[in-house]
């Protein structure tokens, strides 16, 4: 219908942000847009550590820090939550470490609402992993398809 009215589709556009879109079609027409190559995925992992062995942080802990993982080389970092004096800044800090940070998921044993919404917004994926899982395992079953998404 669009094509048949004149307007020009662009399709299996993957990993980019409206904004992204609207600049790389300004800069360079909708051959910029196809020729994209978006960056890695990085993968938050809200854990108990350092390392790749570190378990996921309890449901009902704050977070206080992530592991952002590269899935295709493993490769990661530590990203640490700024401390907060209450849970709901500690949420909210947690949601701004891992935006920052460059995740495009967010593994975690859970998470409020209000975080789920607010990662949902800043197009951020959560999925949910068993508490303990070590962020090796957690990477690995999400690759699979085998981690639930939010709800």
């Amino acid at each position: 219908t669009m094509q048949s009215l004149g307007m020009q589709v662009i399709r299996n556009i993957g990993r980019m942000t409206v904004r992204q879109a609207i600049e790389l079609y300004a800069s360079g027409g909708p051959e910029a847009i196809v020729g994209h190559a978006p960056p890695p995925q990085k993968i938050a992992v809200a854990s108990h550590g350092n390392d790749l062995d570190a378990p996921i942080h309890g449901k009902d802990e704050p977070c206080t820090s992530f592991v952002l993982v590269d899935p295709q080389t493993m490769q990661f970092e530590v990203v640490q939550v700024e401390p907060a004096d209450s849970p709901t800044q500690a949420s909210v800090n947690a949601v701004r470490a891992a935006a920052r940070a460059g995740a495009d998921v967010v593994i975690t044993s859970g998470l409020r609402p209000e975080c789920c919404q607010a990662l949902s917004t800043l197009a951020i994926a959560v999925a949910i992993a068993q508490e303990g899982t070590t962020v090796r395992d957690a990477i690995d079953q999400f690759r699979q398809g085998k981690l639930s998404p939010a709800p």
